[in-house]
This record gives C-alpha cells, structure tokens and sequence, in this order.
C-alpha cells in the first residue's frame, strides 16, 4: 500500500455548489501512467455543497504522490441498485483526461486543497449570456 495524501476540493457547475442529492464523480488519473506493480484508483464522489474528499484505499484518504489529470463525471445516483452511472450530465466536456484542464501535483505527505472548481454545463454554454 502507497503512502497517501489528503486531496479535497469543491465542485461548482454554473456558479452552483453541485447538490448531495445529485453527485458528481471526480477522478483522478496518473499522468505517469498505470503502476503495473501497485495499481490504484483514486476517485470521489461529491455530498453536501459539492464538496469532495478524494479516496484511494480507503474513504478520504487521499492519493499517492505523484502527477494527476482530474475528470469530472456527472451521472446519476440509482439507491436501488446501489451504483452511480448513466449519461454524463456535463456531455463529456470534463471526463478525458487526455484534454484535461486540471492538472495538480500531490507530494507525499502534504495535503492538497482544491478549493472551488468551476465548470460549465452545456446547457449553460448554449445560453446566450
């Protein structure tokens, strides 16, 4: 098991804290690639206000050092069947990490804090403003 460390942040989709009852997955994807030997997936799922405390080995316990791209997925919550899919309320603009405009470097040990991340749906790019 890697060493980890806290990453948290908040998710806004047009100006709006993304609602606990409608989560967004956040994802973190190794600019290194996949560690064959000790492969990991580090991803959250947003609550109250849209905020997220990143997971890898446990709830909350962050991420391996190391270079990430974040993706952000906005699908629903199905409580009966207790799994987290269907179609991408944000149409797809945030989940290749290829195309990635969220990029962070997480040193062992230091907790790493987001803060307020900001995406636009594309229902709201479509509106003339």
């Amino acid at each position: 098991m890697k060493q980890t460390s806290a990453l948290t942040g908040q998710v806004f989709v047009d100006g709006v804290p993304v609602p606990a009852a409608s989560p967004l997955k956040v994802e973190c994807h190794n600019l290194g690639g996949i560690d064959s030997s000790h492969p990991t997936i580090s991803t959250a799922l947003t609550g109250e206000d849209g905020k997220f405390e990143i997971s890898t080995y446990k709830s909350g316990d962050g991420v391996p050092a190391g270079e990430y791209a974040l993706t952000f997925v906005w699908g629903k919550m199905n409580l009966l069947a207790a799994n987290y899919g269907g179609p991408d309320q944000l149409g797809g603009a945030y989940s290749d990490p290829k195309t990635s405009k969220f990029k962070i470097t997480v040193v062992d040990g230091e907790p790493n804090d987001l803060g307020k991340i900001e995406l636009v749906s594309k229902k709201s790019s479509k509106q003339k403003k």
